[in-house]
């Protein structure tokens, strides 16, 4: 980014680089290291409050599937996530930290792991079941790359899922159990927080946020 305007874009460093070559911008090179490379220390010294070079805003989850109080897996903790990941898309994008407590301490995903099928407790275990539960309830198309990059960080002897949220082109909706059944719900940020919107304010909020 140049004058916070986007003059290149690329999956990982080395292509950035060749792209801004081929461009004829070689002076710019020294500007793309620091693209993408917030290290998770950075992300955490800048609590939830703060605002990722990424995009967006930074929010920490302990777990993703493990409930910390009652000691084995609860699956309602993973609509904490997804309504999160939801709420970025259809705003202005974000960086959540997965493994990593309110007050800014690193639980780890190692309960979490622990949870998946034999064979699959491991990072990249962690990292696929984590696209399923997104595709399941937001959409098999938000669940790739293009929308969410997930990257890992070891600290303290715990690993950390840094997941990045892109925003998206179009109203995304979160699926959320009823008692009546399922039902689909659009979430947006609002300062620290994410939250559902009702049909009226969707529509305006679509109205004035949405690209034609």
């Amino acid at each position: 980014m140049i004058n916070n305007k986007v003059i290149e874009v690329a999956d990982t460093k080395e292509a950035l680089k060749e792209r801004v070559f081929n461009r004829n911008l070689p002076l710019y090179l020294p500007t793309i290291q620091k693209i993408g490379t917030e290290t998770l220390a950075d992300l955490i010294e800048q609590g939830e409050s703060g605002t990722s070079e990424f995009s967006g805003k930074v929010e920490f989850k302990s777990t993703l599937s493990w409930d910390i109080k009652e000691s084995k897996k609860n699956k309602v903790l993973q609509f904490s996530v997804l309504k999160t990941i939801a709420a970025f898309m259809n705003t202005e994008g974000g960086t959540l930290l997965i493994g990593v407590e309110d007050n800014g301490h690193i639980f780890g995903l190692e309960k979490d792991i622990s949870l998946l099928k034999e064979g699959k407790q491991t990072l990249d275990g962690f990292e696929l079941a984590l696209r399923d539960i997104i595709g399941s309830n937001i959409g098999t198309a938000f669940s790739s790359s293009k929308w969410v990059k997930v990257r890992f960080e070891r600290q303290d002897d715990n690993d950390v899922c840094i997941v990045e949220v892109h925003k998206t082109k179009e109203p995304v909706f979160l699926e959320e159990n009823k008692p009546g059944g399922k039902e689909k719900r659009f979430f947006i940020r609002s300062g620290n927080n994410s939250r559902a919107c009702d049909v009226e304010e969707m529509y305006r909020y679509l109205r004035l946020n949405c690209k034609k």
